[in-house]
């Protein structure tokens, strides 16, 4: 309708002599420029003490560091693992550590798209990860065809999933970007797999070395605009129900501390 098609301007823009049958044309989705260099901030100096301690409260001792401290933070260190199931070692950087969503890669990362470990006590705290679920157009090298790739990554910015290479070589514009919970960008990621599968709209990239290459489909814009929408839907209740849950909580500990 033409009330959802001016609500996602934003977004996406469906040409109007479009049949419903035809694919994704130049004109149906906007021609958005590539993301800008970032200025990179740079990384905070900590003593080995500061550090250990930013693991201990921050990170809530999820893991922690069993290599010397060499004080450089763009240096790699073995860490380890606490949870007792897992216990993998592996050196990440404390850089990369201190960013907001960086935990064992085991536990947050290694898990597909199972959304039901957030059931098992021992990762239920992975749920509050945050995590970004990202749209892009994307043109295959060979066919020239237009497709959609979807599919999630660590990064604040969606940009920075992809190489500069990757990005110009394929042609990807970014669509949508969703910053929230893991297990709800989990959910979003797993009903576009869903749905693909049953409208059999999964395109075979043709370039093997490319990483998203079993995430891209093939989509009518009708089809986008629906699947965009649907996935903004699934983020703002998510939202709603955080909010309700946050609002039930202040309430139930006001309502405690007056009596």
């Amino acid at each position: 309708s033409s009330s959802s098609s001016s609500s996602l301007t934003d977004v996406i823009t469906t040409s109007s002599s479009s049949s419903s049958s035809s694919t994704i044309s130049s004109t149906s989705i906007p021609n958005i420029a590539p993301a800008k260099k970032q200025t990179k901030m740079k990384t905070p100096a900590m003593t080995e003490v500061e550090y250990d301690e930013y693991l201990a409260k921050v990170k809530e001792a999820r893991f922690k560091r069993t290599g010397a401290w060499s004080g450089v933070m763009s240096k790699g260190i073995p860490h380890q693992c606490l949870d007792v199931v897992c216990g993998r070692t592996w050196s990440p950087s404390p850089q990369q550590v201190l960013s907001d969503d960086y935990y064992c890669p085991s536990c947050v990362l290694h898990h597909r798209n199972n959304v039901n470990r957030f059931e098992q006590a021992r990762l239920a705290w992975s749920a509050d990860v945050p995590n970004t679920l990202y749209i892009f157009s994307i043109t295959d090298p060979s066919s020239g065809a237009q497709l959609v790739k979807f599919g999630r990554t660590q990064h604040a910015d969606a940009w920075k999933r992809y190489s500069g290479t990757e990005r110009k070589k394929f042609k990807m514009n970014l669509l949508l970007s969703l910053r929230g919970r893991l297990i709800c960008t989990t959910r979003i990621e797993n009903w576009w797999k869903d749905e693909g599968k049953k409208r059999k709209i999964f395109a075979v990239f043709s370039d093997p070395n490319f990483h998203g290459k079993d995430e891209c489909l093939t989509m009518t814009p009708a089809e986008l605009e629906e699947f965009i929408i649907q996935s903004k839907s699934m983020f703002a209740k998510e939202g709603a129900l955080l909010a309700s849950s946050s609002s039930s909580s202040s309430s139930s500990s006001s309502s405690s501390s007056s009596t």
